[in-house]
């Protein structure tokens, strides 16, 4: 646990590094009078490094190759440094004199983070990759790994894919990016050239420059990591507007015990991991624009600091993860249509401005980004109805926030009705104190309510279409409302807590001791309520993940990580072709070296460059599903790594004369595997684009 509490210090100080400068001129721009801008500055700082660094991603993926990407940074740092040289803006650095007393319990704020991502420690020390049945984490891995084998940049990427595949355009090669031998090709293209996610693989592939045996620190690194920087700042936007720093920390502690976004990391989320800080800060500026235009003071200096944290915002999210970027420029839209219709229009403005300009100038500051991710943006939509799997339940809002783990229960059994009835009531709670402000004549309690109506009506859609694709799986559901989770969290804090705005409104519209508004939260409920919630919300994390470490489909140590630097075993892995068996765990194969598993789904690889390589068979040492009845190839290399290698009974040039769905049943035949039927989804062709049969 303490190595990955070491890697979260560090990281965190490194975003902190990049942001420096920019964050103290935001929160100098934004904080106005308020006497915590320290703590402020310090969560704005850090979610404009994660922004740095996608620039700098952006940039060397796409344009000046990836291998410039520190070069970049550091430049990107060095200048954002030289803005001191203005007066005004080496006065900003004033803000980091303000720090209360109890800010300093956000030094415990890694421990909790690393408590949380414990699938992916173990004992003081040691780390561990640990996923389930999905098949993105070792997609993931194998993309960082591929990076440099795809190309430099994101034209040569491209221009290699087409060129071994024959296709005119990447419309058409989509249909084929199953046939490509190499596990870790296919992963790479698929989430560099077609996912456009560079945010988090290109920083990742140059760290295992260094030693491809860091691949162990992935999963455990952007889990606490994203949550930490996501915790940092939206306590950042607490103390600008709540009065207590109980209610910060509460809210601190609500965001970052999300179950779901637990779940979702255990099953390959790690990308929606790390654009956490960009979902931060946009929700930030979201609701800051509303608290200062609605309290009279957003200035010309704090509408374009707002502006800049908007462009950061969407810098840190998009480029890591655009889908839910797409998601949250959805709600945006909803919220400023509603708010100009039935709150005021200059509301509604606000929003544009903030939001929109701080969105083209970020499109305008990552122009390769851009460029690369308009030109997949209908493939990306297309295969959209068609990934993720199912998870056990769709999940109510209650439980979307993490209140009740509901994420590792048994596959197949049907809901504790008590459980599901204790859910619907809260979910009927939290509705009822977000919705509660439609009726109100107060702008921004009304506005605040048309946003959380806006998040309900996106989520709402996504589960409806969900429900009629072909799939009907609620996957794209539970990630959207993962997505949205820390916003509505933020809606449902300001309506249970005392914000500054509400007592400037009592003091000077009715005085202090002026009756409660219909509107205002009973003082017992504001007290009682977030600590029970919080406190189930804690607990759910623990049980989430409990559940997942038993729910394992593989667990891999990092002494077994040294399989990476091992150029016997990787040249073993790469010059032969593999048969093995169709499970779930077979996916490592792709992460441990350069596979070649020419068996897997949809099973129409082409072998055209493989003839000449010998036919093999590969088995996890202990697995019983895997028994192989050719001889076994003893004293090779790959045994020191838990695997068995065996003749195959079939040879490279018979497979590839077989039809897909036959090389499904020559693989199991060969391996020992029993046969089992196979969808004609995953018979040839992308399974993404196909209808579920």
């Amino acid at each position: 646990m303490f190595t990955l509490v070491a890697i979260t210090f560090a990281s965190l100080a490194i975003a902190l590094v990049l942001g420096f400068v920019p964050g103290s001129i935001i929160t100098s721009a934004i904080a106005g009078g308020s006497k915590s801008r320290g703590s402020v500055a310090l969560g704005i700082s850090i979610g404009v490094g994660f922004a740095v660094s996608s620039i700098a991603a952006a940039w060397a993926f796409g344009l000046l190759g990836a291998d410039n990407y520190l070069v970049i940074m550091i430049v990107l740092t060095v200048l954002s440094f030289g803005l001191l040289i203005v007066p005004r803006f080496r006065k900003s650095l004033s803000v980091w004199k303000e720090f209360g007393r109890w800010d300093s319990l956000l030094l415990l704020l890694p421990f909790i983070t690393a408590f949380y991502s414990r699938p992916y420690w173990s004992g003081a020390t040691d780390l561990r990759i640990m996923a389930g049945s999905g098949p993105d984490i070792p997609q993931n891995f194998m993309t960082v790994l591929s990076q440099r084998q795809v190309g430099s940049t994101w034209a040569q990427g491209r221009d290699n894919f087409l060129a071994f595949l024959g296709d005119k355009n990447l419309g058409e090669a989509i249909y084929h990016l199953y046939q490509l031998p190499s596990m870790q090709q296919q992963a790479g293209f698929d989430y560099l050239i077609y996912g456009t996610r560079w945010g988090l693989s290109i920083p990742f592939a140059q760290l295992l420059r260094i030693d491809p045996s860091f691949l162990i620190v992935g999963q455990g690194l952007t889990l606490s990591v994203g949550i930490a920087a996501l915790g940092l700042i939206i306590y950042s936007f607490s103390r600008l507007v709540f009065e207590r720093y109980s209610s910060s920390f509460l809210l601190l502690l609500a965001v970052i015990s999300s179950a779901p976004m637990m779940v979702q990391v255990f099953n390959g989320g790690m990308a929606q991991a790390w654009a956490l800080p960009g979902i931060g800060l946009l929700s930030i500026v979201l609701l800051l624009t509303l608290y200062l235009k609605t309290n009279n003071e957003l200035t010309p200096k704090a509408f374009k600091g707002l502006v800049a944290l908007s462009a950061f915002g969407w810098l840190a999210n998009a480029v890591t993860y655009i889908d839910s970027s797409m998601t949250l420029a959805a709600v945006f839209a909803i919220s400023a249509i509603f708010i100009g219709v039935f709150a005021k229009r200059e509301l509604s403005f606000s929003l544009i401005k903030t939001l929109f300009i701080g969105g083209l100038i970020a499109a305008v500051i990552v122009a390769p980004y851009t460029y690369a991710a308009m030109t997949t943006m209908s493939i990306r939509l297309k295969l959209a109805s068609g990934t993720g799997f199912l998870f056990n339940y769709w999940p109510l809002p209650s439980e979307m926030l993490g209140v009740i783990n509901m994420w590792t229960g048994t596959a197949g059994a049907p809901r504790d009705p008590v459980i599901l009835l204790i859910g619907f009531l809260l979910s009927a709670g939290f509705i009822w104190v977000v919705l509660r402000g439609l009726r109100s004549k107060n702008a921004w309690d009304r506005s605040v309510s048309i946003l959380g109506l806006s998040i309900l009506i996106v989520c709402a859609a996504v589960a409806l279409w969900a429900k009629n694709t072909s799939l009907s799986s609620n996957y794209s559901y539970v990630k959207v409302a993962t997505y949205v989770g820390p916003l509505f969290l933020l809606i449902i804090a300001e309506r249970m807590s005392q914000s500054r705005l509400v007592e400037q409104v009592k003091e000077q519209k009715r005085g202090k001791n002026a009756k409660r508004s219909k509107n205002e939260t009973p003082q017992w409920l504001r007290l009682v309520t977030p600590v029970v919630y919080v406190t189930l919300m804690v607990a759910s994390v623990v049980s989430a993940n409990s559940g997942l470490i038993k729910k394992q489909e593989f667990s891999y140590p990092s002494e077994m990580t040294i399989i990476l630097n091992d150029k016997a075993a990787q040249a073993e892995l790469r010059n032969y072709n593999y048969l093995t068996t169709y499970r779930a765990m077979s996916n490592v194969l792709g992460f441990v070296g350069d596979t070649h598993w020419v068996g897997k789904a949809p099973n129409d690889i082409l072998l055209g460059t493989r003839m000449n390589n010998e036919m093999r068979i590969i088995c996890f040492t202990g697995d019983p599903v895997c028994a192989p009845k050719t001889p076994e190839i003893t004293g090779n290399i790959l045994n020191t790594y838990g695997f068995r290698i065996y003749q195959s009974p079939i040879t490279t040039a018979q497979y590839a004369a077989l039809k897909p769905l036959d090389r499904f049943y020559a693989d199991m035949d060969a391996v020992g595997q029993a046969r089992f039927e196979v969808p004609d989804r995953f018979v040839g062709g992308n399974p993404l684009l196909k209808p579920n049969k």
